[in-house]
């Protein structure tokens, strides 16, 4: 007997698990069987809508009755509910691999409902996954003659059970004579030739419905990056946003563009993905409130190879993370699956962010001799300079697997650290005025990207021992041999944005920026001259 349960806490919790659950088993070319609930927040207004699709593919039933205007309660609809276990019981009469129910209630403890779908399901050895709370379990564990396997309500507890009780996607009959590989033949030397039927796009190596089955996978991520202006969800073929109603009244538009770079190498070869979306967020929005604006929404370009949903989801929900902590709308994107433009595993990303300001907000303004230089602290290497770095590591002869030399964990996931994200403290300092120019420290470095911000005739001067080198930086330099310019030209030296500020009100942004959670350090002015110049000593 192949059968598990479920419990999950929150509402809509149990549904978003199941769902997600047969999006990822129906991209493995599993054939499913059974209903997930698809309405996991109905709002305010309407609390008890309950609509079930009949999986893999087929409708959308809402099993609910509406009971009219300023009802609180709710009442199963059983007609409605015994035309879900029909299509769901034609569809196991068809052969599959896996039956997921949503839940095993009161109708089914009772002898209606999904019962006999669940009993035929397991009469015939198919593994089977129900949603259950706690009033119901017992009743389960009576219906099927002793406790299922109690699942832990996360992604990978539902994963490996699939893995454990191995169900694969099974094998279909053919006539004697007919190719395993629908639409073509097998030559005697071993080549397949088009029939009639023709070849497919997945033949070809591109999987639609792989791609589907990410949208789905990260529409609860999207949707819970929506902020006031938003007009759009997923799915459509483009995003829409309302500037008035996100309260602009004069707004002028900035966008910004950026990939990750060399750091995606990394985060390929050891499978630590996660953060990469966090910093093809913070590449893009961090640059926008260098200009004065508030990133309003965000779209990103995902490619690889060979579409991996399990990879692309993580990635994804990563930037919806990045998002969500910047007050960006995660609204669009691109997954381009390009089979032969892409080693096996490999990915690529691109980000792209709009965001605005009222007119004559913008920066740099008033950046004037004397002006105070609030260097903000890094999180780590962030999002430049990795190719210098897999180069050092490589001479080291360390693994990413190794002991993080300069601090806990793995060398590869300590430089994995993502990108901090300046937004919300930085806009808010702007909103209290002083501030008069703005530099992320990306490519470059300090050297190079500090005088983007300073007008004709005005450099700055930077005192290197106003600060400790992080000790990332310190490793690296002695490790590779770097000399002190070149770290301060190809890394961020642990300074990761730079505020120019007016002296008068320096003391006052230093500390709303500290009761923010940045770790402000003064680093240097604005002087008269050209460039940037240094004194004191980082190594």
């Amino acid at each position: 007997m192949r059968i598990a349960c479920v419990m999950a806490g929150g509402r809509g919790d149990m549904d978003l698990l199941l769902h997600g659950f047969a999006m990822r088993a129906a991209a493995r070319g599993l054939r499913l069987c059974g209903t997930v609930q698809v309405n996991s927040d109905c709002g305010a207004g309407r609390p008890c809508d309950m609509d079930v699709q009949v999986l893999p593919d087929g409708p959308v039933i809402r099993i609910s009755q509406n009971l009219g205007r300023g009802a609180r309660g709710c009442r199963l609809d059983p007609e409605a509910l015994e035309r879900a276990v029909a299509a769901a019981e034609a569809r196991l009469s068809e052969g599959v691999d896996l039956v997921i129910v949503n839940k095993f209630g009161k109708h089914e403890a009772e002898g209606r409902g999904f019962r006999a779908l669940i009993a035929e399901a397991v009469a015939r050895d198919i593994p089977v996954l129900v949603g259950v709370n706690a009033l119901n379990a017992p009743r389960l564990a009576e219906f099927v003659g002793g406790a299922p396997d109690r699942l832990a309500p996360t992604p990978e507890a539902l994963d490996a059970w699939l893995a454990s009780v191995g169900c694969a996607p099974a094998l279909r009959l053919r006539g004697p004579g007919q190719s395993s590989n629908p639409g073509r033949e097998m030559r005697e030397d071993g080549v397949m030739s088009e029939t009639e039927n023709g070849i497919t796009y997945r033949d070809a190596g591109v999987d639609i419905d792989a791609g589907n089955a990410l949208v789905e996978r990260i529409k609860p991520a999207a949707a819970a990056t929506k902020r006031p202006g938003v007009m759009s969800g997923l799915g459509g073929f483009g995003g829409l946003f309302d500037l008035r109603a996100a309260g602009f009244t004069d707004p002028v538009l900035v966008a910004a563009t950026d990939g990750v770079g060399t750091k995606l190498r990394i985060a390929i070869d050891t499978g630590l993905v996660e953060g990469v979306g966090i910093d093809l967020v913070a590449m893009c929005v961090n640059d926008l409130i260098c200009q004065g604006a508030e990133p309003l929404f965000f779209l990103d370009y995902f490619a690889t190879g060979r579409l991996e949903v399990e990879t692309a989801a993580r990635i994804v929900e990563g930037i919806a993370r990045g998002c969500a902590a910047s007050g960006c709308a995660l609204i669009g994107g691109e997954t381009a699956e390009m089979p032969g433009m892409y080693p096996p595993g490999d990915f690529d990303l691109a980000g792209f962010a709009v965001g605005a300001m009222e007119r004559g907000a913008d920066l740099p303004a008033g950046v004037a001799e004397g002006d105070v230089l609030l260097g903000l602290a890094s999180d780590g290497v962030h999002s430049n300079g990795y190719s210098l770095v897999r180069r050092i590591v490589g001479l080291s002869g360390l693994d990413w697997t190794d002991p993080c030399p300069w601090g806990e964990g793995t060398l590869g996931a300590a430089l994995l650290a993502p990108t901090r994200l300046y937004v919300r403290p930085v806009l808010a300092a702007l909103g209290a005025g002083g501030i008069r120019g703005l530099a992320h420290v990306t490519g470059g470095g300090l050297t190079e990207n500090l005088p983007r911000v300073l007008p004709e005739g005005l450099g700055v001067e930077i005192d290197l021992s106003a600060w400790d080198l992080p000790g990332v930086f310190r490793w690296l330099a002695a490790t590779g041999g770097l000399a002190e310019s070149e770290l301060l030209k190809t890394f961020n030296a642990g300074i990761g944005m730079v505020a120019v500020v007016d002296p008068a009100r320096a003391d006052d942004i230093e500390s709303a920026l500290g009761e923010a959670g940045e770790r402000v350090t003064r680093i240097g002015r604005v002087v008269a001259g050209i460039g940037v110049r240094y004194v004191g000593r980082l190594l």
